[in-house]
């Protein structure tokens, strides 16, 4: 069913338009209140609700966001020719998830043989800080999921816990 109503620049498909000012695709009542900053589109379910974007096998299906200045400064698109999910900002690629889970960041392509995540910089490729000293910033495991090392930031320095210790050792020699 639609419902227009044009005294509230509402329009609802499914059940009367409650929510937003724009268009209101209610399939069962949420309970739920529209944020007023993007109200425009409401799709309102009780229990899973959703939008699809359909396209053809080697085409994208895309999300944008423009301006007055340039109509897809940021994007969000799905590939389905390699099957891989993009995030673009200020018109540019940003950020890749491939078909088999590996994420690349300021790359699209791979770096052959290494591992899930690729980053790529011009300038610091990373920055790690802790809410308190003392925390682990990076930590490893191994294939059956057990601690192995880390790395500590603390006040002053930081600590890298390895299980390459020379205390653990035999036949050392200097």
């Amino acid at each position: 069913m639609l419902f227009v109503s044009g005294g509230n620049d509402v329009v609802g498909i499914g059940a009367e338009g409650d929510l937003g000012v724009g268009l209101h695709i209610k399939s069962a009542d949420s309970s739920a209140s529209a944020n007023s900053s993007a109200d425009e589109l409401v799709v309102e379910a009780s229990g899973q609700g959703g939008i699809n974007i359909l396209t053809g096998n080697s085409s994208k299906g895309n999300i944008f966001f423009g301006d007055d200045g340039d109509d897809d400064i940021g994007r969000l698109s799905y590939s389905h020719n390699d099957n891989s999910m993009r995030f673009t900002t200020n018109g540019s690629e940003r950020l890749r998830i491939d078909s088999s889970g590996r994420v690349f960041i300021g790359t699209s392509s791979e770096v052959t043989g290494e591992g899930l995540l690729q980053v790529k910089g011009s300038t610091n490729l990373s920055a790690f800080q802790v809410n308190s000293n003392g925390l682990v910033a990076i930590r490893f495991f191994n294939a059956s999921g057990s601690g192995v090392g880390g790395i500590t930031v603390n006040a002053s320095g930081t600590v890298y816990a390895t299980s390459s210790d020379y205390r653990l050792k035999e036949n050392e020699v200097a």
